[in-house]
């Protein structure tokens, strides 16, 4: 994929190229990018089904700080732009995990929520303790919902509840399995409520400490 995607890159940026070409050309480069992405997610989610999570790989870390940022990462790409966002983070609020994967927790489940609400609406953000063992990030918003019949399906590879409705939004399918598998590889466990219409709250509960016992 990277050398076919770097040929249409040379060939789109070669000049005179026929008008009649640019058009198929730009929508190859972006096939291949969808394609690429598509691969980069399949070996993500092969390598958390295959590896066991390490001490080594765990990091202390504050989340009112680590939200701060995933916030100023969709900021900055743009997709928060047309939303406002109420972010709740308990004081004093720290966990132990892997970087990389509570990035990817965090940013596929805001994203996910910023996707399907209409624009102008609240998206509700919360990091609370909820025993001495455990934390509870959850993501609330005021979208199309999703009817039950659909939400033990949701963390399946390639399952869409609207394919018309996701071919819109982009995405490939695999990042609330993603996510599950980060989730569970913490030894956490993820919740779902949603009413069609009436938005959803997705939910995640994690260990402190996952390797602790």
């Amino acid at each position: 994929m990277t050398v076919i995607a770097g040929y249409l890159e040379f060939i789109q940026s070669t000049k005179g190229l026929p008008k009649s070409l640019v058009l198929p050309v730009d929508k190859a480069l972006e096939q291949s990018a969808n394609m690429q992405t598509l691969i980069d997610d399949l070996l993500t989610l092969s390598q958390l089904e295959n590896k066991e999570l390490k001490q080594s790989l765990l990091t202390r870390i504050d989340v009112e700080k680590h939200l701060n940022s995933i916030l100023q990462m969709l900021a900055a790409g743009g997709e928060s732009t047309n939303y406002t966002i109420l972010p709740h983070v308990e004081d004093s609020l720290y966990i132990h995990a892997s970087q990389k994967e509570l990035d990817s927790i965090c940013y596929n489940l805001i994203n996910n929520a910023l996707k399907y609400s209409e624009a102008g609406s609240d998206i509700n953000i919360s990091w609370k303790k909820i025993n001495s063992k455990e934390v509870k990030f959850s993501v609330s918003d005021q979208g199309i919902g999703i009817d039950a019949e659909h939400i033990v399906h949701l963390t399946e590879r390639f399952y869409r509840v609207d394919s018309g409705r996701s071919r819109r939004v982009g995405g490939t399918g695999l990042g609330l399995s993603i996510t599950k598998h980060s989730i569970e590889r913490h030894n956490g466990r993820m919740e779902i409520q949603s009413r069609l219409g009436e938005g959803s709250t997705f939910s995640v509960i994690l260990p402190i400490n996952p390797l602790k016992k």
